[in-house]
């Protein structure tokens, strides 16, 4: 187990997509700190959130080795990552962060997801006091209206991960808002989008939607340098 126990991200990427996966979901069982664990718990709980566990173990590798200060979230739904976002800049001590959702907070269904109809503000609050973390900041629209992508594309982020919308269009534009609105060298995660990857999850574990998918394939692929893939987050860096 030695061996697994840390490598940089970048290291990682010799590894099989399949053993990157068992990288994480090792640190998020036995590595990780037990509040980490705690909070992915409380998300599992009564339909709080999606995910899978080796995802909170990539996040805190990301915040370690990355820090990222200005972040952004496209699709919050009830809060699961930009809280786990709040938890793990105040754990590395990240300073000055500025970490914003974008959400219209109502239901917004799309061509494979379907939502429940509930206060999605109020949910959200009562979910960050139970971790006693100041809340995100909300940016409360579609991320497609005017607004939204002024927004995304003057936000000069550090890190902006595409949790929205999963119709192609969508994602798609999401993606070219975000490339332009990343500081250079600022990183971008894409979720469901390793459907067309060579990668064979484990039982319990997911690929991804046709429209993220072809989104990484298509263009992120080619326009970023591609880091790394743990399950159906990909991880991609914009150029300097």
């Amino acid at each position: 187990m030695t061996a697994f126990f840390y490598r940089p991200i970048l290291s990682l990427r010799d590894y099989s997509l399949s053993k990157i996966y068992r990288y994480f979901q090792f640190r998020f069982k036995f590595i990780i700190p037990k509040e980490f664990r705690l909070h992915r718990a409380y998300f599992t709980q009564q339909g709080r959130g999606f995910g899978e566990d080796a995802f909170h173990a990539f996040w805190y590798q990301v915040f370690k080795e990355f820090r990222p200060i200005r972040c952004l979230e496209i699709g919050v739904y009830r809060g699961q990552t930009v809280s786990l976002w709040q938890m793990l800049s105040r754990h590395f001590g990240i300073r000055d962060t500025s970490i914003y959702g974008m959400t219209p907070l109502v239901a917004a269904n799309d061509e494979v997801s379907l939502y429940p109809d509930l206060d999605y503000k109020s949910d959200i609050l009562q979910n960050f006091e139970n971790f006693e973390i100041p809340p995100t900041k909300f940016f409360q629209d579609y991320s497609t209206s005017n607004p939204s992508q002024f927004f995304i594309r003057e936000g000069n982020w550090d890190l902006v991960y595409i949790d929205g919308g999963h119709d192609f269009d969508i994602v798609k534009k999401d993606f070219e808002n975000a490339l332009i609105g990343l500081k250079p060298n600022g990183i971008l995660v894409l979720d469901d989008s390793s459907l067309f990857l060579e990668y064979k999850p484990i039982v319990g574990a997911f690929k991804g939607h046709p429209g993220p998918s072809r989104v990484l394939n298509e263009f992120a692929i080619k326009e970023m340098e591609h880091l790394l893939t743990v399950g159906h987050l990909n991880l991609l860096r914009k150029y300097s």
